[in-house]
């Protein structure tokens, strides 16, 4: 019975990639829906190259909704996310090491030089569970708009 479980695979329709299909397992739960998109719960990590730096997250309920997905820590080493008791009981970790923190970027059409990062509001995944969580920093000083290919190239200077 378990075999049969994981070999379930969903249909996802979507507008960059056509019709695509995802092992069940592979779906993230998103309780409270993205701000903005709260009634979208279910999505997929698209991340057909395990190297590339850029993922997308694709809703599974709206076939026109995905986002850029980053590493946050590739552009500031410094980036400290606190997540507070009522997060951590919705993503249901028991434990730091089941998260996994993104960010999500903006790409401005015909200009990636200017793509930022939201770094005030990571999206947190419970990598265990398939529980994901955009939490805002309230009490942060990150930006909204952090110039991504500023830090890069000020990282390999």
């Amino acid at each position: 019975m378990e075999e049969e479980l994981s070999n379930t695979k969903i249909k996802i329709e979507t507008t960059r990639f056509g019709d695509i299909e995802i092992p069940k397992e592979k779906i993230y739960t998103f309780p409270d829906g993205i701000p903005g998109f709260p009634s979208c719960k279910s999505y997929c990590i698209l991340d057909n190259d395990k190297n590339a730096l850029f993922k997308w997250l694709q809703s599974a309920d709206s076939p026109e909704l995905a986002f850029v997905l980053f590493d946050p820590f590739l552009i500031t080493s410094d980036y400290d996310v606190f997540i507070d008791d009522d997060e951590l009981k919705i993503l249901q970790a028991d434990k730091k090491e089941d998260l996994i923190v993104t960010v999500i970027l903006t790409i401005p059409k015909n200009n990636h030089k200017k793509m930022t990062a939201n770094l005030k509001a990571p999206i947190v995944f419970n990598i265990r569970k398939k529980i994901g969580k955009q939490i805002i920093l309230n009490d942060s000083d990150y930006p909204l708009e952090f110039p991504v290919m500023k830090a890069l190239s000020n990282q390999s200077q």
